[in-house]
């Protein structure tokens, strides 16, 4: 190993600590001055951090208490999420007025359309099938959104 290879400084601190003892990294840290320099500095730390060790504890229920003043506030999400609906509607109407009222009148048609079919088709499916089938489907779908809603709210807070 040359100096244009010389390890980095979490190699150098891995061997420090007596995490890593290659053979090679150990004899090019006797042979370069730079990587030594930075050896020795990382004994210096390592020796000045456990001097500071201490017996002192936080107190039996110290992390109740601490949450226990600590507000939580939920991001409003929902509120975010309508006003940039709020938002998006009316940019569309001021720089086109004509395109939000086609969007109501054939997009808004065309979706409920959609939602319509698919009942229709459902509902044909549950009579040529068992309808317990469709029902065990559904209620699983229901399930997986509550499971779902479930996480989310977890990680919004």
């Amino acid at each position: 190993m040359n100096k244009s290879q010389c390890p980095d400084a979490l190699t150098i601190q891995a061997v420090a600590d007596g995490e890593e003892n290659d053979l090679i990294i150990t004899e090019h840290l006797q042979d370069c001055s730079k990587c030594r320099e930075t050896y020795l500095d990382v004994q210096r730390i390592i020796s000045v951090a456990e001097g500071l060790s201490s017996d002192a504890r936080l107190p039996i229920g110290f992390y109740k208490v601490l949450s226990g003043r600590i507000e939580s506030k939920p991001f409003p999400a929902f509120l975010v999420a309508a006003i940039i609906s709020a938002l998006a509607f009316i940019s569309v109407y001021l720089l086109n007025p004509t395109y939000l009222e086609w969007w109501f009148s054939v997009g808004m048609t065309r979706q409920f359309g959609f939602y319509i079919d698919m009942f229709f088709d459902l509902f044909f499916l549950s009579r040529s099938i068992n309808p317990l089938w469709v029902i065990t489907v559904m209620t699983a779908m229901v399930v997986l959104e509550f499971l779902i809603l479930s996480k989310l709210k977890t990680v919004e807070g």
